[in-house]
């Protein structure tokens, strides 16, 4: 019996909604089978939220910043009224539910939407409240949850994570953030800039421990300007109750401090959703911690079972999710392969500044190649950030090999997320500073800072002998027609 439908994909994220983009003009039947709601983790609980929540704490930031621009000074008008706010990013949310994820939207494509929990029983088949769903291949795109550290006291004491922290409708007056990744940073700075007196704890060497140290360093410097407390090489050992409150008791390199708390957000991470998928019946291998394994094109070990986004293993991003979907989906249906290349994928904290990298760090850079080079532009030298009173920041970009060909970039500093693409572009093209130096950049702009960095990368050139000598030569060649035909060859030579 002919199967049911060409692709029937488990999980109404990012990764499916991506599919049901493409599948339908392809004429892929295709049915997406979703337990809880359609948009996923970034509609409901990651950057949909999160980006409104920083608009907010960013609008009252720059109220209270007026008097460096000449302005009159911003006097405080009471207690943020945080329902209110909520209110507001739940309309957003709502809103882009309805512009883009709706069900009914997905079913006028054509693509069956179909409610409740899937579960393999076999290799080739899944069941959805009982019912038998049949297709030619199935894409795993559950996502992930976060994950809770085993703290004593945590559990009774109750958390919030960034799923639930969205249901707050009073502002804390004191909140504890455990985690100094890119949640924590990018609500913990939220909150302090609405009025919370907030308090992060990483367990590493410093936040963001995943990215280049330098970009690191830079934002705890911001946050800690702001009156954010910043506590890293530290974790927390226990929650105790007191007669005024929970208090966290941490663990420091200097010693052991207590944080008393109204609130507490977990952001210490996510696991993936693999719990009640069966996986054991279909063949697929998988670990709970680390999620599904996947090849090159996303193919679990069974091959008709394919899996995207959060629940596999490496960067856990909206954008990642969406270009591994449709991967899948080529690799599966239309036997085009498409594979994600990991290098290319732009990694951004959207906390102010921003912080945004692609490709090798400097560490890693030189760690495969003999030929590095490394170049920082400081955000002083923008005179954009200097209009705008940016705090510190930079352009970082490594490259290697003569023509300074771009393996890497790392910036921190405003429309950072932006900024980012330019030198992904640059490093998919094989392209070099100096090529970024000859693309016009308008002024004044933040993306001013990347033709700078190739205008440093030329100034060897520019100040070595055999330049200068040229250019005498050049200079020297009399007679317009002999000069028409030099500019012609050298046109020609490129």
């Amino acid at each position: 019996m002919a199967a049911q439908y060409d692709i029937a994909v488990i999980g109404g994220g990012p990764a499916g909604l991506a599919i049901a983009e493409v599948a339908p003009r392809l004429g892929v039947r295709m049915a997406i089978i979703e337990a809880a709601k359609l948009g996923g983790d970034c509609t409901w609980a990651g950057c949909v939220p999160s980006k409104a929540l920083l608009a907010a704490g960013n609008a009252r930031q720059r109220g209270r910043s007026a008097e460096r621009f000449g302005l009159p000074g911003f006097e405080e008008r009471g207690a943020v009224d945080l329902g209110a706010v909520m209110d507001r990013i739940h309309d957003h949310q709502q809103g882009i539910f309805e512009r883009a994820d709706a069900p009914e939207l997905l079913r006028e494509r054509g693509i069956d939407v179909i409610e409740g929990r899937a579960q393999f029983e076999g290799p080739d088949r899944v069941t959805v409240n009982g019912a038998p769903v049949d297709a030619r291949y199935f894409v795993i795109a559950t996502g992930a949850s976060a994950a809770v550290p085993p703290i004593p006291g945590l559990a009774e004491a109750g958390y919030l994570t960034n799923e639930t922290v969205w249901e707050l409708r009073e502002l804390p007056r004191r909140l504890l953030v455990i985690g100094g990744g890119a949640v924590g940073l990018e609500l913990g700075q939220a909150f302090g800039r609405l009025g919370s007196s907030v308090t992060i704890v990483e367990a590493a060497a410093e936040v963001l421990p995943a990215l280049d140290g330098g970009l690191a360093s830079t934002l705890r410097g911001a946050l800690e300007s702001e009156g954010v407390a910043v506590h890293t090489s530290a974790s927390v050992r226990a929650i105790e109750g007191r007669d005024d409150g929970p208090c966290a008791v941490v663990e420091t390199a200097d010693g052991v401090i207590e944080v008393a708390y109204d609130q507490v957000l977990v952001a210490t991470g996510r696991r993936p959703n693999v719990k009640g998928l069966g996986l054991e019946a279909a063949g697929v291998a998988y670990d709970p911690r680390a999620g599904v394994a996947v090849d090159g094109n996303m193919r679990t070990s069974n091959p008709r079972v394919y899996a995207a986004g959060d629940v596999i293993p490496g960067p856990q991003f909206t954008h990642t999710a969406a270009m591994e979907g449709v991967s899948a989906m080529m690799s599966a249906v239309l036997l085009m392969p498409r594979p994600l290349d990991p290098q290319l994928v732009p990694v951004v904290t959207y906390t102010s500044p921003e912080t945004a990298s692609i490709g090798l760090t400097e560490a890693e850079a030189r760690a495969q190649y003999d030929d590095v080079r490394v170049r920082r532009t400081p955000l002083l030298e923008s005179d954009r950030a200097t209009v705008d009173q940016a705090p510190p920041g930079f352009v970082q970009v490594v490259t290697r090999g003569g023509g300074e060909r771009i393996v890497g970039a790392q910036i921190v500093a405003p429309a950072a997320g932006e900024v980012i693409h330019e030198f992904g572009l640059a490093m998919r093209e094989g392209l070099g500073l100096r090529d970024l130096a000859r693309l016009p950049h308008a002024y004044p702009s933040y993306a001013l800072s990347a033709q700078l960095a190739g205008v440093e990368a030329m100034r060897p050139w520019l100040d070595s002998g055999s330049i200068q000598r040229f250019a005498s030569f050049a200079r020297w060649v009399p007679g317009e027609r002999l000069r028409g035909v030099l500019r012609r060859v050298f046109r020609r030579l490129g």
